[in-house]
Formats: structure tokens, C-alpha cells, sequence
């Protein structure tokens, strides 16, 4: 046991005090003897006995309540099993606790998950705070998210942990620390801590965070064994099963099986990294799940939930039209267009379907997930009218706005695509601003140096246009704007070289796969990883594995993060379609890292074992007042009790 203030301790030398006045009282005296006692009848000495033993009682009920007296003041910390913070100076805390809820968190341990593990020691941690403390609540799983600001409204603390629960998402424990640090950095306690509760299956080493860094449950970075199912497609004939297994012998004598509604096992092989299952061209697309067979004999599958996985049905194919003139925007080797190029390199499963002009019937849109058009003279109403209908849809336009805009003819409109009249100018550009590289990250820094012989000019755009990046001289380059369950994507360079090399660069290609994956993610059945959002039009309701999704709203857009692998039905104005989200392959494989060797470490170790016990001191040092009053209140009971009378004796 140790002390925070040792020197309370010399308060155990007030024990002498009862001792030595408890001595004096027991003091002996003289026996004479009377011979007239000789006539009277022998008695047990029962109440000299009894005062006795009282008196000693009285004085172990005292010494003890000096003890606690003493040890509270000394605030005793005493080595237990139960997590405790620990205080620098007895000073009151900031500490904000990072919860990994990722799905690497549902192995198993001897019958209890690591996520539960996790749960219990941020409780016992709660339960060493105090007033005047501050805690708040980083959950680790990708996104990172600020469950809860550090508040010292610890009940509330307390209430937000029950709310956490297991995942199927990835670990971001490093945008996770990010957020942690951040959270501490404003809060006035000289002590901020930073309580890491994860199994530290994450590639690289911590991030160094501003703050004391702990983490105090070393016992969850352990190996583990797991096969896991990550996708299943159908396809012609066949069901297409991805699967992941840590390394070890967890995938022995297990198989695949594919399973129809009623359970029945339609098909099964030996489980690999990619299987084949036959399936009848005829069979129903309702309910088709894969699972893997339970391991054998003494193996185990640290974590279950992720041995089944539903069968995503066959989609159509992938058909994006392309509306472009070959003489503006042909490749400088010629034969083919820049951007049927481009979207033939980056995405050999589409089909390109090329027309010579914009359709006026939604009929020629119907089978498509995307529309990229180059340098458009502008639209006829009725063009105008199929594009936005395709866009409210669900479609995704990428328009290439260049010169043709001034050789719009009488009649002609740029709306859905833009508000307004777009204008060309001839004044040159250096190129683009890198500070405003957005979804393009380090590639637009490839368009940092890009002189044009001119470009698109667009009015004041209405609310909800977001601008993608900009010039340097601050106009924009690539503006988005949802269109109910779609997207338009409007650049203000065509694609020609006479202009500029705009799409000569890698970060043109990554613009197009960017509208590609839009595009994938709006169709019939889309798919991406758990923990990526989507973006839905308001007022959309979506069910999942776990019931409805909430979707939430960000600078006035709405988006729906799936936190569990499976199929989700998307509702949005009496129309239906369904999404996937997957899991991610390396977070059902990826081993937990040792736990650093830091001081910070060595902190929490020191934490584990000193556990705060001066509540406990107090609640006994109460009891035995309570125990001293009851005595005393017995001791007066039994003296005026009335005495028999001398002669009854006799």
C-alpha cells in the first residue's frame, strides 16, 4: 500500500491515548477479606466479566476508528485488480478515453470479447473520478468519432459508455489519438491524459500525441485466430466468395457452403483465399448467404460474426455514355477520345456507349449509371429535361465545360448541369491552388503548374454547389452539386489539348474514378466498405443488419454510415434500392502490435496497481462510529437496568 500524504500517518500515534487511559481504569485493587461474606450464597462474578469484555470491545472499535482516521488522511492507494487513474499531486483531471470498437475488437478471450474487456475498464476508470475531473469519449473505429466532448458531468460519461457497441468497421486509432489530443489541448487541468483501450491492430507505430499517452490493458494486444468471409457476388453460373484468414492452422478441415433462404446448403468446396460456388442461372437472388463450417476439434474461431456474409445479387452491366467530339477532344496519337481513353485504362469491366448528341428520351439513359460529356454547346430543353430526370434518378453527370459554350444557339440551356450562363474567357491561368487539393489530395498538385489558353467562366452558383478545387487566382476548377439521388460534376476545362493539358494528368484520371465510383455507388446495388459514408438525399430512411440508420447532417448534407457489414434498403421518395457494405479484409487479419515501451506506458502500469481506496477507508471508519455508538448505547442500557434487592439474595 502507499500514501499520497504519508505524513497523516503520525496520527496513529493518538492510538496510545485510549491504550493508556484504558490501562489506568483497569487498574488492580486490594482483596480483604470480610468473614461475614462466609453467610452469604456463592455467585458468578458475571457482570465484572461482562464490563470486562465490553471495555475491551470498546477500546478495538476505537483504535481502529484512529487507524481509518489516520489512513484516510494519508489517502492510501492499495494494489487491486481494478483500474485507477492516476493523479499527479491529488489534483483533479482531464482524461479522454479511446474506446476501440472496430471489428478486430470481437475476438473473443476465455468467453468475453475485447470490446467488453475494454467497456469494463473504462468503467472501473469512471469510477476513481471525481469532482472537478473532466472525461471525454473517443471511439476508434474508421471514422474516428467524438462520442463525447470532455465534460465533468461524469454521470453523463458513465451514460454514453452503454452506448457503445461492437462494430464491423476497421481501426482508426490514429485520427482517433488525433481527436483525443485535440479534445485535451483546450481544457485548463494541469494533468491531461490520454487512456488508449484497443487491441492495437493498426500497421505503423502510434502517433506521438501533446499529451500523456497510457495504455493500460496489454493483455488485449494478443494474437488471434480468425477466418472471415469479406464478400460475395453472383455471377454467371457461380457464386464468387472472398476470404481472409489470419496465418496459423484456424482454416484447417473447414469449408464454404452457400446456403438459400430455407437453410438448405445449395453448394459447398474447401475453403481458399477465393472460392467458386455452382449455382443454377434459374435460382432466386432472395437470401443466398456463404458461411464458413465451424473449425475442428480443439480450434477455434476467435470471431464468429464474421463466418457469414450475404450473397450480393448479379448486377447488370456497367454502361457509362460518353458524349464527345472526336476532332476537339481526340487523343494527340488520334483513333479514340481522350476521355473514352481514360475510362477504357481505368475500368475494364464498363461498357462505353458513345453518342453523337445528348438523348431527349429517358429510355436512352435507362441503362446507364453515368453520363460524361465534353464541351457541350449547350442543351435543348428537352435534353435539359432527360438529364435532370437521369440525375434525380440516381445518375451521375461529369460535364467538361471548354470554348463551345459560345457557340450555344438561340434556345439553348446549361441547366441541370450549371445555373446561369457560363462565359469563356481567354485570359490565362497559371494553374491550381494547392490548398485547395480536396478528394484529389497530393494528385492535384500535378495541376499546380498548368497554363490554359482560357476557360469557363460560371456565375454565382446556388446553395448546396460545393467547389471540388480551385485556381489560384481563387475561381474554380471542379464544382459538385447533388440532384436528388444523384450527382452532377462540372469541370471548367474541356478535355482538349488545344487548350491545355488539363486531362493529360495522373489527377485526371483520378477525377474520373471518382465519378466512376459515384456513379458504382448509386447503382442498383452498390457496395463499399463498413465505415465509409454515403450520401443521401434528406428525408431518405434506410434499414440495416442492426434496424433503421439515422442518417446525419453535414453543411446541409445528409449521410448514412453503415457500422455493420451486410445488405442496407434505401427508401428515398417510394423508390427502393439496395447497398452493401463489406468488410475490410485487413482488419480481419491484421495482428495486434506489441504494446509500445513508453513512459507513458509505465505510468498505467503503475496506475493498474494503485488503485484509490480512501472511499472504502471512509465507509469503514463510518461503520465503526456507528459500531462505538452502539456499544455505548448497550453499555447504558444494561445500567439502568433496576437492581435486585440486597435481601433476594440472601
Amino acid at each position: 500500500m502507499t500514501f499520497l500524504a504519508p505524513l497523516a500517518l503520525f496520527a496513529l500515534l493518538a492510538v496510545a491515548g485510549p491504550l493508556i487511559a484504558h490501562a489506568l481504569r483497569q487498574g488492580r485493587s486490594r482483596t480483604l477479606a470480610f468473614p461475614a461474606t462466609r453467610f452469604v450464597r456463592p455467585s458468578q462474578a458475571t457482570t465484572k466479566e461482562r464490563r470486562r469484555l465490553q471495555d475491551q470491545g470498546l477500546l478495538a472499535v476505537r483504535i481502529a476508528s484512529l487507524i481509518c482516521l489516520a489512513l484516510l488522511g494519508a489517502t492510501p492507494l492499495a494494489s487491486c485488480s481494478r483500474l485507477a487513474l492516476e493523479r499527479e499531486h491529488g489534483a483533479s483531471i482531464a482524461v479522454v478515453l479511446v474506446v476501440d470498437d472496430s471489428a478486430s475488437m470481437q475476438a473473443e478471450d476465455s468467453g468475453k470479447t475485447r470490446l467488453a474487456r475494454a467497456l469494463s475498464a473504462a468503467e472501473d476508470l469512471l469510477v476513481g473520478t471525481r469532482g472537478g475531473d473532466a472525461v471525454g469519449i473517443v471511439l476508434a473505429g474508421y471514422p474516428a468519432r467524438l462520442l463525447l466532448a470532455p465534460t465533468t458531468d461524469l454521470g453523463r460519461a458513465r451514460g454514453m459508455l452503454e452506448e457503445v457497441v461492437s462494430s464491423d468497421r476497421p481501426t482508426d486509432l490514429d485520427a482517433a489519438l488525433a481527436l483525443a489530443d485535440d479534445a485535451l489541448s483546450r481544457l485548463p487541468q494541469a494533468d491531461k491524459q490520454i487512456v488508449v483501450l484497443s487491441d492495437l491492430a493498426t500497421t505503423g507505430a502510434l502517433p506521438k500525441t501533446t499529451q500523456s499517452l497510457a495504455v493500460p490493458l496489454p493483455e488485449l494486444a494478443r494474437t488471434f485466430d480468425n477466418c472471415g468471409l469479406v464478400r460475395a457476388q453472383r455471377q454467371s453460373g457461380r457464386v464468387s466468395a472472398e476470404v481472409a484468414c489470419t496465418p496459423g492452422v484456424v482454416r484447417a478441415g473447414r469449408r464454404v457452403e452457400l446456403i438459400d433462404a430455407k437453410g438448405r446448403s445449395l453448394a459447398s468446396t474447401e475453403l481458399s483465399e477465393t472460392v467458386e460456388l455452382p449455382l443454377s442461372d434459374d435460382s432466386s437472388d432472395a437470401d443466398l448467404v456463404v458461411r464458413l463450417t465451424p473449425a475442428s476439434g480443439s480450434l477455434r474461431d476467435q470471431i464468429e460474426q464474421d463466418d457469414r456474409v450475404e450473397v450480393e445479387p448479379r448486377a447488370s452491366n456497367f454502361v457509362v455514355g460518353l458524349c464527345a467530339d472526336a476532332q476537339r477532344s481526340g487523343t494527340p496519337t488520334g483513333g479514340t477520345t481522350i476521355l473514352r481513353a481514360a475510362l477504357e485504362a481505368l475500368d475494364e469491366e464498363l461498357t462505353v456507349d458513345s453518342m453523337a448528341v445528348l438523348p431527349d428520351h429517358a429510355a436512352e439513359l435507362q441503362e446507364m449509371a453515368a453520363l460524361f460529356v465534353d464541351d457541350p454547346p449547350g442543351l435543348t430543353p428537352e435534353a435539359a429535361s432527360v438529364l435532370e430526370d437521369f440525375a434525380t434518378g440516381g445518375g451521375v453527370v461529369l460535364t467538361l465545360l471548354g470554348q463551345e459554350v459560345e457557340a450555344a444557339p438561340l434556345g439553348a440551356v446549361f441547366q441541370p448541369l450549371v445555373v446561369g450562363a457560363p462565359a469563356w474567357s481567354d485570359q490565362s491561368v497559371a494553374g491550381v491552388d494547392p490548398a485547395s487539393a480536396g478528394p484529389f489530395g497530393t494528385l492535384a498538385a500535378g495541376w499546380g503548374n498548368l497554363p490554359a489558353k482560357g476557360r469557363v467562366i460560371l456565375p454565382q452558383q446556388p446553395e448546396g454547389t460545393r467547389t471540388m478545387l480551385r485556381f489560384v487566382d481563387g475561381q474554380p476548377l471542379v464544382i459538385e452539386r447533388p440532384l436528388g439521388q444523384g450527382l452532377l460534376i462540372t469541370t471548367l476545362l474541356p478535355s482538349s489539348v488545344d487548350v491545355s493539358d488539363f486531362a493529360l494528368r495522373p489527377a485526371f484520371l483520378a477525377l474520373l474514378d471518382r465519378a466512376l465510383a459515384e456513379a458504382r455507388l448509386r447503382s442498383a446495388f452498390g457496395a463499399t466498405e463498413v465505415g465509409q459514408p454515403w450520401e443521401v438525399p434528406s428525408g431518405a430512411s434506410i434499414a440495416g443488419p442492426d434496424g433503421p440508420l439515422v442518417p446525419m447532417t453535414n453543411e446541409g448534407r445528409a449521410f448514412a454510415v453503415p457500422s455493420r457489414a451486410g445488405r442496407y434498403s434505401l427508401r428515398i421518395q417510394g423508390q427502393e434500392s439496395n447497398r452493401f457494405a463489406l468488410r475490410s479484409a485487413r482488419e480481419l487479419t491484421l495482428q495486434p502490435r506489441p504494446v509500445p515501451e513508453v513512459t507513458a506506458a509505465t505510468r498505467a502500469a503503475r496506475a493498474r496497481q494503485s488503485t484509490d481506496i480512501s472511499r472504502e477507508v471512509a465507509l469503514a471508519l463510518l461503520g465503526l462510529m456507528l459500531l462505538e455508538l452502539g456499544i455505548r448505547a448497550y453499555k447504558r442500557g444494561l445500567s439502568l437496568r433496576p437492581r435486585a434487592a440486597p435481601g433476594a439474595l440472601l
